[in-house]
């Protein structure tokens, strides 16, 4: 690839024109992503220019007699994303890393639904940099992802109550010990000079005093008034910012050359949560296209094709076989994925399990435990990924 950001469209995929030089995220000299003048966002690998990235999750084992990563790479598969097992990593398919960055320091918030760290403790963003800036960076890392299990409590969709207490509920039942807990009191009476008198009038509730509250959340009994939505979501929206914040600072001062991942965003993750994870990343994990807005670029993750057998092809219309219509929709499902202009490829989640004789075409493993290849997945997924780049540069 030329040094320059302005890559022409010459190298890749034809159609799109050239790569915008302002919209480049991640070292040039490293995997990276890129939007093209159409609006189109690539995933660019300095050896092989654009391609649509083809993922695979768990390679944690090595299943029959192949060598791995060949077989990998004949199917069309070109990044491993975690599970994987270290010595898979740096063998010719770059990878990225898992951090667990939450878990670093001793003040993690887990309670009625949520698992995050404390945010507004000093040493849980002294722990992460301390954490990031020992990851050792090899050759072959092309991304990082901070967390994988993070969890925001309870959510209150649209003419619905939460089904559960909120992060602003949850911080504000902590022990005292936690800095969440003063940071959720100081910003909930910030504007109320009255104090609790006028929080318990505006959230319509009686609350005596603290630990009714904290009994309350232990009791699973929930928050929810206007006025505490909007608390709530100003809460959820201040305590994502923080996250973000140390997070992306840690590793753009350890290595600001390689891409940063969301954690997994999904329909049920918070819209607020979405939305500023998606202002904040390189690439965003979602399980479905457009949940990081559709303007960041996006990597669907956790792809089993469950789901896709039992829908009718458009293909044909008439009795395809559930292998028959397992493959067609395999196929209508990523190429209508790759015209999404966001997307920048798949994740597929499993690798190796299961029997392909006793389970059938249903087996969403690639390989079953005996090292035999289920053709039901790989087939149609290595002639997609193989013909990936030139279907999607054809878009548009």
């Amino acid at each position: 690839m030329p040094s320059s950001d302005n890559v022409s469209a010459a190298r890749g995929p034809a159609g799109g024109g050239e790569f915008k030089p302002d919209a480049w995220r991640g070292g040039k000299d490293r995997p990276r992503v890129g939007q093209r003048q159409d609006g189109r966002w690539w995933w660019v690998d300095p050896q092989r220019g654009p391609v649509f990235v083809a993922g695979l999750a768990g390679v944690a084992r090595s299943v029959g007699s192949q060598s791995v990563i060949g077989q990998l790479r004949g199917w069309g598969f070109n990044l491993l994303l975690p599970p994987v097992a270290e010595g898979f990593c740096n063998r010719g398919l770059p990878h990225v890393a898992v951090l667990e960055l939450a878990k670093s320091g001793d003040r993690m918030l887990r309670q009625a639904g949520v698992a995050l760290p404390d945010v507004f403790d000093p040493r849980w963003e002294e722990a992460v940099r301390q954490r990031v800036s020992v990851e050792p960076a090899t050759a072959g890392l092309a991304a990082y992802v901070a967390d994988t299990e993070l969890r925001w409590g309870g959510e209150a969709k649209p003419g619905e109550a939460f089904d559960r207490p909120s992060l602003l509920q949850v911080c504000l039942s902590l022990d005292p010990v936690h800095a969440a807990y003063h940071a959720a009191w100081e910003f909930v009476l910030a504007t109320r000079p009255g104090g609790v008198s006028d929080l318990v009038r505006d959230w319509a509730v009686t609350l005596p005093n603290k630990e009714t509250l904290r009994q309350m959340t232990a009791d699973d009994q929930v928050l929810d008034s206007p006025a505490f939505r909007i608390d709530h979501e100003r809460f959820l929206r201040e305590f994502c910012q923080r996250y973000h914040r140390v997070v992306g600072e840690a590793l753009k001062t350890a290595d600001g050359t390689r891409l940063w991942l969301s954690a997994p965003l999904s329909a049920t993750t918070p819209a607020v949560v979405r939305s500023t994870a998606a202002a904040q990343v390189d690439v965003a994990l979602v399980s479905e296209p457009g949940l990081g807005g559709g303007w960041t670029p996006e990597l669907i993750w956790g792809v089993d094709g469950s789901g896709w057998s039992g829908q009718r092809s458009v293909l044909d219309p008439a009795a395809l076989s559930d292998l028959e219509r397992q493959l067609a929709r395999t196929r209508e499902t990523l190429l209508a994925w790759s015209e999404q202009p966001q997307v920048v490829g798949y994740v597929w989640s499993r690798y190796a399990g299961g029997d392909v004789e006793a389970d059938g075409p249903g087996l969403s493993s690639l390989l079953d435990d005996n090292g035999r290849i289920n053709h039901a997945r790989v087939d149609p997924l290595a002639a997609f990924n193989k013909a990936a780049a030139a279907l999607r540069g054809a878009v548009g």
